[in-house]
């Protein structure tokens, strides 16, 4: 029931209106109730409907992906058969050319002649540079003159000592004999000095960029040139240790270069290093 209190004024004169009946305003609840319960009911029919359309297109999707649509599985047969398996081991290696040396000097001098041109084939003897050799001329010549007279001294002493020469003492013979070899000892010397003013090519190959002029004073060791023997090259690579026992002395090898990568060559493995590297 509702209870509604109206307070109006009613001027002189007016008629008082009648309150609405009790009954008109009960009737009035069920009616919204009803109203409510019918959109609630058609709501809920609504969701099923469509949660049973959904739960009826997954299932239809499902079983048209199912395994009685799927691809056969290819497969193939091979007959087995025994043979050998090639094991390869990749390695990063760095040529090296068959002989390359520095050229140095062994004593101090001026450079007086460079006999080659830089990147020539050179053969094995050559002379390569030439240092002054006058000084050591004048000392050669000296010592040349020394062995003269110690030689002729010596036969001296012998052929009078072999004639029972009493004056002839045996100091005086080993006096002789002591300048002798002196003598070759100092001439040796001044002409292996000579020869080293002649700087020679140790081996045939290609000479480098040299690193000195005519005129240049060298000092002993130091760089002149380098020269490399290109005719075989040689490959240094590392492998790990486990793979030792697979390696051998004279085993084929095939070496791919980044300069051309599309043409391979092949060698023999000649030396395994004994000396395994720790820091690797």
């Amino acid at each position: 029931l509702l209870n509604i209190a109206f307070h109006e004024s009613i001027a002189p004169g007016m008629i008082t209106p009648a309150p609405p009946a009790a009954s008109s305003i009960t009737a009035m609840r069920p009616a919204v109730i009803a109203r409510w319960f019918v959109v609630c009911l058609f709501l809920t029919v609504l969701g099923v409907s469509f949660l049973l359309l959904v739960h009826r297109y997954d299932k239809g999707t499902s079983l048209a992906n199912g395994p009685d649509t799927a691809a056969p599985t290819v497969v193939e047969i091979t007959p087995v058969t025994v043979g050998r398996v090639d094991e390869i081991i990749q390695a990063v290696g760095t040529l090296e050319a068959n002989e390359s040396v520095m050229i140095r000097p062994e004593i101090a001098g001026l450079v007086t002649r460079v006999l080659f041109i830089e990147g020539q084939a050179v053969q094995k003897g050559m002379v390569l540079i030439e240092l002054d050799d006058s000084e050591l001329q004048a000392h050669m010549a000296d010592a040349e003159a020394q062995l003269k007279i110690a030689r002729l001294t010596y036969d001296r002493m012998m052929q009078l000592t072999g004639n029972q020469n009493p004056f002839v003492s045996d100091q005086q013979i080993d006096q002789a004999i002591s300048n002798l070899g002196t003598a070759k000892a100092n001439y040796a010397l001044y002409r292996t000095r000579l020869a080293k003013t002649r700087i020679q090519a140790p081996f045939a190959g290609y000479v480098g960029i040299r690193r000195i002029s005519p005129g240049d004073y060298v000092q002993i060791g130091q760089d002149l040139v380098n020269l490399e023997d290109l005719h075989t090259l040689k490959i240094d690579f590392k492998i790990p240790e486990t793979f030792l026992n697979r390696l051998s002395i004279g085993q084929r090898i095939e070496i791919v270069t980044d300069a051309d990568p599309t043409r391979s060559f092949t060698g023999d493995i000649y030396v395994l290093d004994p000396r395994v590297d720790s820091s690797s």
